[in-house]
C-alpha cells in the first residue's frame, strides 16, 4: 500500500473514530435528555390527572352535602320516617336535586338500599341497591369510583354517599358525575402528547371501550395488550412503566382507575410521541454521514498534499538511491523540497562521491595488483626463457630457446595489443550467442570427451535490451572465460544456465552453475593476484577478464551458494545522445583513445 493511501486511511479512519465518537456523545446525551424530558413531563401528566381527580372528588362531596342538608331533603327524610311511607311521592325529587346541584348521577336511598328516586330512569324507584349503605357506612364521606350506566352504556362515575338519620330511620343520599372525555380535555398536556380513556365496561379487561379528548372513539392498536395487563394487574401501570408502540411512534403509559375493592374500572392512557426524537435522530444520522463525506474529503485532500509535499520528493530520493546503488554513471538525487528533503538529497550525494571515490580507488588498487602480477609473470617467463637459451648454447645449438623467448615476447605482446579496445555500440545478447557458438563442442554428446558427464546450456536471453558500448572481440574472450569457469565448475555435470536482462542503467548478465564454489579461499580469491590451480585458468586469464571488463565500465560479482553458484556482470547502457540544441551550446569533445588495460 502507498504512503498516500496510508494517509488517506489513516486521516479518514481518524476522523470517522472522532465523528462516531462524537456522534455517539450525541445520541446519547439527545436521548438522555428526551428521555429525562418525557419522564418529566408524563409525571407531570399523571399528577394533572391525579389532580383532577381529587379536584372532581372534593366537588362531589360538597355538591351531595349540600341536597343531604337541604331542607326538602330533610322533610324527605322525615316523612319518609313515618310508618308504611308512600316513595312514589319522591320518584321525580332525584332529577331535580340533580339539576339544582349540578349532578349527572343522583338517588335517594331509603333504609335497607330500596331506591327512593334515581336520576338513572323512572323505574329505578323501589329497587335494592345494597351497595349504597355499604358505601355510605365506608367511605367516610369521600368520593369513590364505581361502574356506572350511562343511556344504556357502562361507564365510570365518581360518586359521594351520605347517610341522614331521623330518629331510628336512615335515609341515604348518593350522587356525582362520570368520568369521560371531559377529564382529559382539560388536562394540560406537553406537545407530542394526547390522552385516552379507557373503561372496562363488563369487567372482561377487553380494551375496546376508548374514547379521546374530544369524545370520538379511539382505537387501542398494538397498546390493547398493555392495557389488558394494566387491567389485570394495577401495578403494571404508572409512570415508570412504558409500552413502545412502534406502529404509532409513542410510548404509552396507563394510570388505572380503581374502585374501593381495588378493582380496575378503567384507565387513562397518556401517550407521548416519540416523533420529535426519531427527527431528532434523523438529523443527527444526517450529520454524520455529512461529517464523514468531509471526513472522506479532507482526507483525500491531505493525502494529496502529503503526495505533493513529501512522498514525491521521496520517491524521487528512491530512485536516485536505486541509481546510486546500481553505481549508475551520473547518479544524483534532485536536491529541491522541503529542507528535510533537501538534507536527504545532499546526504544521499555526498554517500555517490564518496562511493564512486571509493570504487576509483578500489579499480586503482586492482589495477596495481594487476601490473604487479604482470611484472612477476613476465619476469618468470623471461628467466625461464634466459635459462633455456644459456642451456642452449651450451650446448651449441641456441635455436631452440632463441625461439623459446620469441613465444614469451610474441605471447606478451599480443596481451598488451588486444586490450586496446576500439569502443563501438553492440548488442550484448549477440556477444553472449557468439561464445556460446564457439562452446559448442563441449556441449555436443559426439564429440566430446566421454570420460566426463554431459553439460547443457539453458539460455534466457532478455528482449529490447539496450545497447552498451564496448569490443566484441575483448568482450568475447572475457565471457568466454567465464564461461569456461562455469563449465568446468561442474565436475558432474548438468545444466548451467545464462540469462540476461535490464536494470535500471545496466545491462546484466547472469552466468549460474550447479554447485558450490569448491571453498571460501576460491571464491574470495578468483580475481586476485594469486591464480588458480586449474588448467583453465592458469595464468591471468580470470582477472584479466574482470580487467576486460572494468574496461567496459562493467563490474563482476560472485554469488557464492550451497546449491547453486553463480557470476554477475553488469555493464552500463549506452547514453542516448545529447539533442542537437544541447550539441551547439557545447564545445564538440574529440574522442580520444580507449582507457588502457590494467594489465598493460
Amino acid at each position: 500500500m502507498t504512503f498516500p493511501a496510508k494517509v488517506f486511511l489513516s486521516f479518514v479512519a481518524a476522523f470517522a473514530l472522532a465523528a462516531v465518537l462524537l456522534f455517539s456523545a450525541a445520541i446519547t446525551g439527545e436521548r438522555r435528555s428526551f428521555s429525562e424530558l418525557e419522564s418529566s413531563q408524563v409525571a407531570s401528566a399523571f399528577e394533572n390527572v391525579r389532580r383532577e381527580l381529587d379536584r372532581g372528588a372534593e366537588d362531589v362531596v360538597r355538591r351531595v352535602g349540600l341536597v343531604a342538608e337541604s331542607e326538602a331533603t330533610l322533610r324527605m327524610a322525615l316523612d319518609l320516617s313515618r310508618p308504611q311511607p308512600d316513595y312514589s311521592i319522591y320518584a321525580n325529587d332525584a332529577s331535580g336535586a340533580a339539576r339544582t346541584h349540578a349532578l349527572e348521577v343522583f338517588e335517594f336511598v331509603a333504609e335497607g338500599g330500596t331506591v327512593i328516586s334515581s336520576t338513572e330512569s323512572a323505574g329505578a324507584s323501589g329497587r335494592k341497591e345494597d351497595w349504597v349503605v355499604a358505601a355510605a357506612q365506608s367511605s367516610e364521606g369521600h368520593a369513590f369510583l364505581r361502574r356506572g350506566t350511562s343511556a344504556g352504556e357502562l361507564s365510570i362515575d365518581q360518586l359521594a354517599a351520605r347517610e341522614l338519620s331521623v330518629g331510628e330511620r336512615k335515609m341515604y343520599v348518593v350522587g356525582g358525575r362520570r368520568l369521560d372525555h371531559r377529564l382529559l380535555a382539560g388536562l394540560p398536556l406537553g406537545p407530542g402528547m394526547r390522552t385516552l380513556l379507557y373503561v372496562d365496561a363488563n369487567g372482561s379487561c377487553d380494551p375496546q371501550q376508548l374514547i379521546d379528548s374530544s369524545g370520538a372513539p379511539a382505537s387501542p392498536g398494538t397498546a390493547a395488550e398493555f392495557l389488558a395487563r394494566v387491567c389485570r394487574n394495577p401495578s403494571a401501570g404508572g409512570p415508570g412503566q412504558r409500552f413502545a408502540d412502534s406502529i404509532a411512534r409513542e410510548d404509552d403509559y396507563a394510570m388505572p382507575l380503581l374502585a374501593p375493592d381495588h378493582a380496575v374500572l378503567g384507565a387513562v392512557m397518556i401517550g407521548y410521541s416519540s416523533a420529535a426524537q426519531l427527527a431528532e435522530d434523523q438529523s443527527l444520522w444526517r450529520r454524520l454521514w455529512l461529517a464523514l463525506a468531509i471526513g472522506i474529503l479532507g482526507g483525500a485532500a491531505a493525502s494529496y498534499w502529503s503526495a505533493a509535499r513529501l512522498v514525491r520528493p521521496l520517491v524521487r530520493l528512491a530512485r536516485s538511491a536505486r541509481d546510486v546503488a546500481a553505481l549508475t554513471p551520473g547518479a544524483r538525487a534532485e536536491e529541491r523540497g522541503g529542507p528535510e528533503v533537501v538534507a536527504l538529497a545532499q546526504a544521499l550525494n555526498q554517500a555517490a562521491q564518496k562511493l564512486a571515490a571509493e570504487r576509483e580507488r578500489l579499480m586503482q588498487a586492482e589495477r596495481v595488483a594487476a601490473w604487479r602480477e604482470m611484472t612477476r609473470r613476465l619476469t618468470a617467463d623471461i628467466e625461464s626463457a634466459l635459462d633455456a637459451l644459456a642451456e642452449a648454447r651450451a650446448s651449441g645449438d641456441a635455436t631452440e630457446g632463441i625461439a623459446r623467448f620469441q613465444q614469451v615476447l610474441d605471447r606478451y605482446r599480443d596481451f598488451g595489443e588486444l586490450l586496446v579496445l576500439p569502443m563501438q555500440s553492440l548488442r550484448l545478447n549477440d556477444v553472449v550467442r557468439a561464445v556460446l557458438r564457439d562452446l559448442e563442442p563441449l556441449f555436443n554428446p559426439s564429440v566430446n570427451d566421454v570420460s566426463r558427464p554431459p553439460i547443457s546450456p539453458e539460455v534466457a536471453l532478455g528482449e529490447d535490451l539496450p545497447s552498451i558500448r564496448g569490443d566484441s572481440s575483448a568482450l568475447g574472450r572475457a565471457l568466454d572465460t567465464f564461461l569456461l569457469y562455469a563449465v568446468y565448475s561442474m565436475p558432474t555435470g548438468g545444466t548451467f544456465v545464462v540469462r540476461t536482462a535490464h536494470v535500471p542503467g545496466f545491462v546484466v548478465l547472469r552466468i549460474e552453475w550447479p554447485g558450490p564454489f569448491p571453498n571460501e579461499e576460491e571464491a574470495n580469491r578468483l580475481f586476485s593476484s594469486e591464480p588458480l590451480k586449474r588448467a583453465y585458468c592458469a595464468g591471468l586469464e580470470l582477472p584479466a577478464a574482470k580487467a576486460v571488463v572494468t574496461d567496459h565500465g562493467g563490474t563482476v560479482e560472485t554469488v557464492r551458494g550451497e546449491q547453486i553458484s553463480a557470476l554477475v556482470l553488469r555493464f552500463p547502457e549506452e547514453q542516448a545522445a545529447p539533442p542537437a540544441g544541447a550539441a551547439e551550446r557545447e564545445p564538440a569533445t574529440v574522442p580520444g583513445p580507449a582507457p588502457a588495460s590494467p594489465l598493460t
